[in-house]
């Protein structure tokens, strides 16, 4: 109902700014609804996307339900309803104003309930008088309250409410990464960038804010919910402490201030949180001894959270001196005094291998490891791990780490992971072979004896890499087997198909670059074959640019060459060297006829034999050094030597830019240097290397072709030579035919034209923890993988590109690739909202709903690894039913996870 409107503006201005505080009126809406199964409201199911947020403002009387249990999460908000929420977001609903004196015009419609929250919104500066009476003037055929509010209209009211004006201010003029920013009203750019920036807001998809857009109870719940971390907020009900100790009913929380415990109990309508996830979580999962808040009714838990920090404990090492049980209390001998440490019933006691122990158990003298919280101001011990009682048994168990003669290993039957003392004399065997303990290695599955809490005898059941030392003799003609001798004595063992042989100095090496005498440690499997060597004690040299002095005669051997200093060298050939002549593998037979007088070639040599040679007729590497006056430049080339060469007027080639000049070359840049002049030792032309990322249309190995894209432009269509490099990110060779459509494809240029390809590893997954320089994230198989940012991070999300990582947040499913320097790219992919319609088993195709009228139904590839969740429950695709609300995340058509 509108209140008669007095025409002088001036007398309303006036008195609203007169206004005292009155009873406060409430919507209507119901009460808060009790708490039943996993989520406040019978629509709102557990796993639901805003779930966490409903169940935390509906316990803090923020939201509340619309009537017969119900939330109503897909109903859109009107703007009055909004503005009541943003009152009671700030806990401002006790300071509503006596409204019987307060007049808005005929066109500002609001209803009764929302009237004195609106007149509040205004005095507190939440709305402009102004902008608000000229919206509803405009707004001819609806009423201002009930009116649906856009996202951007509720975007303001949020930003004003916490307090962030003045950023919104600050990015009023920042460029917006949705497609759709000219959509935005005057005045509300500030705003929307300011609240995705803070995370509080996100596009309906990547490209799209949709300003103008209804927003749903869902939405402003997860809006109004985030918005809390930026101002601090007081509700009933309400605590923070620490979580001191907890039962399979109850959870007892610790008040730092008053020095107090008060335990809750927590039934099945209890809703227990972590800051970094989404879905409720069982009691267990709680931590202890961290920061928790706790909305209760009485002694009840509606909703907890546990905050993000680590346990407030610390642990030292003691020998006990004495212990007195009538006083909860025991003494330790720690460094060079005497410490004292109380206890309650809840000590915990145990081995290291994890069994429970009674206090009346411990001789004196006994070491042990003691935790302590750190919360009290009388500290108590919350655990005891005994270290030093002595330890028999025999067990099985997986290596995790050997260091010096200490073994950790986890024991099978009990899942614990403990550390032992080896003893000197232990007896190591494998395959019923003496072996030592460097022999052991992270995976290997041992049995092991332990006496008195040393380890006295192991045997390797399973090894996934034991090590063989040794000095090479040979390998067979047919490399099948590797002969080497120890001690003296003669050994042979089978290698396996993919051995790896590693020479310092040496890329690409096999078994045919070993050299008797070689010392070579030998990575063996499980079948006993050989699938690693790696050579000790040699390093291969190189002579850049060396001239041949003489005709390489085959009866001698040996050529004869001069390197850059002046110095002669002999240098054995023979057919194990490895001679390279513009990408083309030659035989020594081969080459040499070409081995002629002033030829320039360079040599990687070991005690003056040969292990490459390649026809000189250029260098790649690294720039190091341009001196323009001098006309010289000093470059690391890829063999890892370092050598100063003359230019002779060089022409200079730069992908994307004509008639370049040696002002285009920068050191650091990856170069080719062509050689020239009367001696072949002057630089002629350099080709600057530049590396583009492209995406994968086709593949025609047969003919040698390949089709690639970038975004939005028309493909093109590459040659393949034989001279390029076609290689996975790892370094491994690849084959044309091993590119498949949608790879990334990282394409090196020399100059204008290409010389690689290298295929870039794709990682899609769901980050379980987020740290300045790792990410940690469960893949879309399941594993379990450490990502290392040293070499920087750029993170896409929600149309801003931010660097580091303080944009991204456990729980978010990411798709992380490399650039050609190693820097890491994070693009967080945005959940999506669909109603179910249809699964096809025969092709395994998801179909869900468009989101607007007219676009076609959409559909994604399902996979063995695709997650499928009721809530936090996983199901099955016959346990969907048509009209289905999902929320999905999808990478390139295939789906990663959905949940209804």
């Amino acid at each position: 109902m509108n209140k008669k409107w007095w025409q002088n503006a001036f007398l309303l201005v006036l008195i609203v700014s007169l206004l005292g505080s009155g009873s406060a009126v409430y919507a209507q809406e119901d009460d808060q609804q009790a708490l039943a199964g996993k989520a406040p409201f019978n629509d709102v199911p557990a796993g639901h996307w805003a779930a966490k947020h409903i169940a935390k403002l509906a316990a803090q009387n923020i939201v509340m339900g619309t009537g017969a249990g119900k939330f109503g999460p897909n109903t859109n908000v009107s703007r009055q309803d909004a503005v009541i929420m943003a009152i009671r977001l700030l806990g401002k609903q006790g300071e509503l104003p006596d409204t019987s004196t307060i007049f808005f015009p005929e066109s500002f419609a609001v209803s009764d309930y929302a009237y004195s929250y609106v007149v509040l919104a205004f005095e507190l500066g939440l709305l402009d008088r102004t902008e608000e009476f000229k919206r509803a003037d405009a707004e001819t055929e609806q009423q201002w309250g009930p009116h649906t509010a856009s996202r951007e209209w509720v975007t303001k009211l949020m930003i004003r409410a916490i307090g962030k004006t003045s950023l919104a201010t600050e990015l009023q003029q920042m460029p917006s990464g949705f497609a759709d920013a000219d959509m935005v009203g005057e005045g509300y750019a500030g705003y929307v960038n300011a609240a995705v920036s803070l995370g509080l807001m996100n596009g309906v998809s990547e490209t799209r804010f949709d300003p103008q857009g209804s927003i749903t109870r869902a939405m402003i719940a997860k809006m109004f919910s985030g918005a809390q971390a930026f101002f601090g907020g007081s509700y009933a009900g309400q605590l923070s402490g620490v979580l001191s100790a907890r039962t399979d009913k109850s959870i007892t929380l610790y008040d730092e201030e008053s020095g107090s415990e008060r335990m809750y109990t927590v039934g099945g309508d209890s809703l227990l949180y972590r800051h970094d996830g989404t879905i409720s979580i069982a009691l267990g999962e709680l931590d202890l001894y961290t920061e928790l808040t706790v909305i209760a009714s009485g002694t009840s838990v509606r909703y907890a959270e546990q905050l993000e920090g680590e346990p407030q404990i610390e642990t030292f090492d003691g020998e006990l001196a004495r212990y007195v049980p009538s006083e909860s209390k025991l003494w330790l001998y720690a460094g060079d005094e005497y410490v004292d440490v109380r206890y309650d019933a809840s000590l915990q006691l145990r081995e290291p291998s994890g069994a429970e122990l009674e206090l009346d158990d411990l001789p004196i003298g006994s070491a042990l490891q003691v935790t302590m919280d750190t919360f009290r101001e009388t500290p108590l011990a919350v655990a005891i791990v005994v270290e030093g009682a002595p330890v028999n048994k025999t067990a099985s168990g997986t290596v995790e780490r050997v260091a010096g003669d200490e073994l950790t290993v986890t024991e099978e039957s009990s899942g614990a992971t403990e550390t032992w003392k080896v003893d000197e004399q232990a007896v190591i065997t494998w395959n019923n072979q003496l072996r030592g303990l460097d022999d052991l290695a992270e995976g290997n599955a041992i049995t092991y004896t332990v006496k008195n809490s040393v380890v006295t005898r192991i045997a390797l059941t399973q090894t996934s890499g034991v090590t063989v030392t040794g000095e090479f003799y040979e390998a067979g003609a047919d490399s099948k087997t590797i002969q080497y001798l120890i001690d003296g004595q003669p050994n042979v063992k089978f290698v396996g198909e993919d051995v790896e042989v590693r020479i310092e100095g040496l890329s690409d090496s096999d078994l045919s670059d070993l050299v008797r005498g070689d010392r070579i440690v030998m990575t063996v499997n499980e079948r006993n074959e050989v699938v690693s060597v790696v050579v000790q004690d040699r390093q291969v040299e190189y002579i850049n640019g060396a001239n041949i002095m003489y005709d390489y005669e085959k009866d001698s051997g040996a050529i004869i060459v001069k390197d850059g200093a002046g110095t002669v060298h002999a240098i054995e050939l023979d057919k194990d060297t490895r001679i390279d002549f513009a990408g083309t593998k030659l035989t020594l037979d081969a080459a040499a006829g070409m081995l002629v007088k002033n030829r320039k070639v360079t040599i990687g040599y070991t005690d003056n034999k040969a292990v490459t040679l390649e026809f000189l007729f250029s260098y790649t590497g690294e720039l190091t050094k341009l001196g323009t006056s001098a006309k010289t430049l000093t470059m690391r080339v890829d063999n890892g030597s370092t050598l100063e060469l003359d230019m002779l007027a060089p022409s200079v080639e730069v992908r994307g830019k004509a008639n370049a000049t040696l002002s285009d070359v920068a050191v650091g840049d990856r170069i080719t240097a062509r050689l020239g002049g009367a001696e072949q030792d002057q630089v002629v032309t350099i080709l600057v290397h530049d590396t583009v990322q492209r995406q994968v249309v086709s593949v025609n190995a047969a003919s040698n072709r390949i089709e690639l894209k970038t975004g939005t432009q028309p493909a093109e269509t590459l040659n393949v030579q034989p001279s390029w490099r076609v290689a996975a990110q790892d370094g491994t060779a690849l084959t044309l035919a091993d590119l498949q459509a949608g790879d990334l494809l990282h394409v090196e240029y020399a100059g204008t034209q290409p010389v690689a390809l290298i295929r870039v590893e794709v990682t899609i997954g769901k980050l379980t923890a987020v740290g300045a320089d790792e990410l940690t994230l469960r893949t879309a198989s399941g594993a379990t993988k450490e990502v290392e940012l040293s070499g920087g991070v750029q993170v896409k999300k929600s149309g801003l590109a931010y660097t580091g990582t303080s944009a991204l947040g456990g729980g978010d499913w990411v798709k992380l690739t490399r650039d050609a320097y190693g820097r890491a790219t994070v693009e967080v992919l945005a959940p999506l909202t669909h109603q179910f319609r249809m699964y096809d088993a025969g092709t395994q195709q998801l179909y869900v709903l468009a989101t607007r009228t007219g676009d076609p139904d959409v559909k994604f590839k399902v996979t063995s690894s695709s997650l499928l969740y009721d809530g936090s429950d996983p199901i099955t695709m016959d346990a969907l039913t048509s009209g289905d609300e999902l929320t999905i995340y999808a990478a390139d058509g295939v789906l990663l996870e959905a949940s209804r």
